[in-house]
């Protein structure tokens, strides 16, 4: 039980450096592809742009797939000058989320699991939206090169979306 309360603690100490100015806590997960991600090894060379989302969750297909694919623009006007952008999916069935990859062809950048094995009965210590305090999808964090935090969004209005030209308008020069 003592461990249990340690690791609750510690959690939660880590999720205070989600925020914006803070470090992005680092994460290790096997995207979509099979290729091995870590968030770390971004840093010093690439923009990156977490996007939570879930395959049930219509905003977060419509901003990628839909009429006005805010998330596509944003990846193909950035990602030639040094922006990743990495899905993350709040799904907990992986047949689910693979569905939504291929239907929806969601394979133009990485895509990971924010939890990769669910057990529905303990605290899921490494799920990336607890980590990040998402509280619901669509979400959107960007994180500048060296690794901080500058903005947290929960929608691609045209508020954020004047935002992110604002930051990534002179990406090369950063």
């Amino acid at each position: 039980m003592g461990k249990f309360v340690y690791r609750k603690i510690e959690f939660e100490e880590n999720k205070k450096n989600s925020f914006v100015g803070c470090f992005a806590p680092d994460f290790i997960r096997n995207d979509f592809f099979g290729n091995k991600i870590k968030l770390s090894y971004y840093k010093n060379k690439n923009f990156v742009l977490l996007s939570f989302w879930g395959s049930w969750c219509s905003p977060c297909i419509e901003a990628i797939i839909g009429e006005n694919p805010k998330l596509k623009k944003i990846y193909d006007k950035y990602n030639k000058n040094g922006l990743e952008v990495i899905g993350i999916s709040l799904d907990e069935e992986k047949n689910r989320w693979i569905s939504a990859i291929n239907n929806y062809k969601l394979n133009q950048w990485s895509q990971v699991l924010a939890v990769e094995e669910y057990n529905k009965y303990v605290f899921n210590y490494d799920d990336l939206g607890n980590l990040y305090d998402v509280k619901g999808v669509p979400y959107y964090i960007l994180i500048d090169k060296q690794g901080k935090i500058i903005s947290r969004w929960d929608s691609l209005d045209e508020e954020q979306m004047i935002e992110i030209d604002t930051i990534l308008k002179n990406i090369k020069k950063i």
